[in-house]
């Protein structure tokens, strides 16, 4: 069955079951992706959120959140994929934070705004995975997750056209990301399969902070899958890995 994320999200039976899919129109007041997540994340019963208009924009005005398992994709038919970036005149830390498993198909994240401008990716990065705040480290979910057929483009820390700010692309963090100690994220499988990356000024794919060891309870990732993608203008002037596996804590 599919939903469209309009007001039926107030009206809806709280006791439907999982597996419903949300159309998300972009533009759309009440029915944008925005809304399809705040409406997921709060509990309506739908684990796909399709992003169904043809070569359609979906702009953000503020950081958003996945916080229970998720699919977001382009829907079939599409002549041109969607895209998620930055609304013009706003300026938000990164795209959004997840705690739970998500996979996300055929879609482009860019970091351009439609007048050109460059969003500043204060948060340094544009996609972060991390620890779920209800819970402590050894109760953590070790999140799968899935990138298919998604494109990245115009990551930095700094919002001008010469790119000397550090932000990475996707990356997997602890509670506070700049310490040595506390609850960090966990990884079961990642996967990047026929994606893009272009212009990512720092690490395109990195895990922070991770653990010296390789002890089950605190391995940054089971298993990484990265088939049939490719690299344009990544990793920064310093030439940092375009996949790295950073510190030892």
């Amino acid at each position: 069955m599919r939903l469209i994320a309009i007001s039926l999200f107030m009206v809806c039976s709280m006791s439907l079951s999982f597996g419903q899919t949300i159309s998300a129109q972009a533009g759309v007041a009440g029915a944008d992706l925005s809304d399809a997540l705040g409406a997921v994340n709060g509990g309506f019963a739908a684990d796909v959120i399709e992003l169904a208009t043809d070569g359609g924009f979906y702009e953000l005005s503020a950081a958003d959140s996945v916080t229970v398992p998720l699919t977001i994709r382009a829907a079939a038919g599409l002549a041109a994929k969607p895209t998620i970036r930055v609304a013009v005149g706003d300026t938000i830390g990164r795209l959004f934070k997840a705690w739970s498993h998500l996979t996300v198909e055929n879609v482009i994240f860019d970091g351009k705004r439609s007048d050109g401008s460059l969003n500043s990716f204060s948060s340094k990065d544009m996609i972060a995975f991390v620890p779920d705040p209800s819970k402590g480290q050894a109760d953590q979910t070790r999140m799968n997750v899935t990138f298919k057929g998604c494109e990245f483009y115009n990551v930095s820390q700094v919002d001008s056209v010469v790119h000397g700010g550090k932000a990475a692309g996707i990356r997997l963090t602890k509670a506070d990301t700049d310490v040595e100690v506390g609850v960090r994220a966990l990884f079961g499988v990642l996967t990047f399969e026929d994606c893009h990356f272009e212009n990512i000024y720092d690490e395109v794919i990195m895990a922070q902070k991770v653990s010296g060891t390789d002890d089950p309870g605190v391995r940054a990732a089971d298993s990484v899958y990265v088939r049939n993608c490719t690299f344009n203008n990544c990793a920064g002037s310093d030439m940092q890995a375009c996949i790295t596996w950073k510190g030892s804590k």
